[in-house]
């Protein structure tokens, strides 16, 4: 299994990079309320291949970093956001996304050492938050939108 900070420089840098770092709302180049087509496009062309049978859920090639994309019940556009990253250590793992997203987002963010979670702010209605689920290395980062409560899993 590759290291998370290989799977950072090797997935997601290049891929702020290749954008500018504001060019889109997520760390994967996707823009809320972006079309279906046009987020499936945007997350192959970034090596990501959707799940047997499954629209919505994406996987890596090497099967370490999942994405699932949350439309609401008769809207267009992506509401959510959620990357499930499996890392070796849980630390690094923590470190080397939170280091991430802060310089992708902004180093204002809110943290809780004790739940090891992070949440961002990042427009009147959307946020992000990061936080390490599974002590074996398993890390979660989702990007929400506050009017789609039934989306939200916090």
């Amino acid at each position: 299994m590759r290291s998370i900070k290989v799977l950072a420089i090797g997935l997601l840098m290049p891929a702020i990079l290749q954008l500018g770092l504001w060019a889109q709302d997520t760390v994967l180049g996707l823009n809320f309320e972006m079309e279906y087509a046009s987020a499936r496009d945007s997350l192959e062309s970034r090596g990501f291949v959707a799940a047997a049978g499954e629209d919505y859920h994406f996987v890596n090639e090497s099967g370490d970093t999942e994405v699932e994309l949350c439309f609401a019940k008769g809207q267009t556009g992506l509401k959510c956001l959620r990357i499930l990253i499996q890392g070796s250590d849980p630390d690094e793992l923590e470190d080397t996304a939170l280091e991430m997203l802060s310089q992708f987002h902004s180093e204002d963010f809110d943290y809780d050492p004790d739940m090891r979670e992070a949440w961002w702010k990042l427009d009147e209605f959307h946020f992000l938050n990061a936080a390490l689920i599974d002590e074996d290395g398993l890390y979660e980062i989702f990007y929400g939108d506050i009017r789609e409560e039934e989306l939200n899993p916090y």
